[in-house]
């Protein structure tokens, strides 16, 4: 391929990629216009881990999708994977759900939240007095990001409210662990993704995908082994340079 042909191509991405950005860009922050349609498709964005090719996406390894082989949980994530989960406002008499919505995202910073929202509903808790949680699904992985980094972004936590990915109940259970693992051994980071499960040790190792319960037991036992290697190896180093020393001394 020559020079001119490589240089066309990469143009062609170039633009795509900053065409598909503008379109979610005035989705968000224009106005309705009357009979225009609101369910323009938005291809999703994938992050994951592929073990045999080992690719990378964006800065994680990418993943190879077989829908009909994922189990129920994966199924059921992967439903999800449109979605935020509010918790923390309290329902009001003779509630609008969709004006509750609005209403976030006019907080996270957007004009017209509602031309990316599809659908909104709370969900009924068993445990009284304690707000229902909000679940908003809006119309792509991406834009689900983007309301989560904007939420981090204005720290809107110090108005007592929450919103998140929302992961399945194994999933939910899974990130509480991982976090807890994380804590109790320095793990920089410990962090969801398009409803993925990521760990990062330091800062200069890519993201590695936690997969499932499995996965993670596999991992604390590698981590744990590779933490022992490496104090033996640093007990057996000290104990080397003080027996140069002493020898020196001597």
């Amino acid at each position: 391929m020559t020079r001119t042909c490589q240089t066309v191509l990469l143009l062609i991405c170039v633009c795509t990629l900053s065409e598909y950005e503008c379109q979610e860009h005035v989705a968000e922050n224009a106005p309705t216009t009357p009979g225009a349609s609101s369910t323009q498709q938005v291809p999703p964005i994938t992050m994951g881990y592929d073990k045999d090719t080992q690719e990378y996406y964006g800065g994680f390894r990418k993943p190879l999708v077989d829908y009909d082989r994922m189990d129920e949980n994966a199924k059921k994530q992967h439903y999800r994977k449109c979605n935020v989960i509010v918790d923390g406002i309290p329902r009001r008499e003779n509630e609008d759900i969709m004006q509750v919505v609005e209403l976030i995202g006019r907080k996270l910073g957007y004009d017209y939240p509602m031309n990316v929202v599809t659908a909104a509903h709370r969900v009924r808790l068993a445990i009284p007095h304690k707000p229902e949680p909000i679940i908003i699904r809006l119309r792509s992985p991406g834009i689900v990001e983007k309301w989560i980094r904007a939420y981090r972004t204005k720290k809107l936590w110090r108005e007592n409210w929450s919103m998140n990915e929302h992961l399945t109940k194994e999933n939910e259970e899974l990130m509480v662990l991982a976090k807890r693992w994380g804590r109790e051994n320095n793990i920089r980071s410990v962090f969801t993704k398009n409803c993925a499960l990521y760990y990062q040790p330091d800062r200069k190792d890519v993201p590695t995908l936690i997969k499932n319960r499995e996965h993670f037991n596999w991992i604390m036992q590698h981590y744990r082994e590779k933490e022992l290697n490496r104090t033996s190896q640093l007990e057996y180093t000290t104990q080397g340079i003080h027996s140069t020393v002493g020898s020196v001394a001597s």
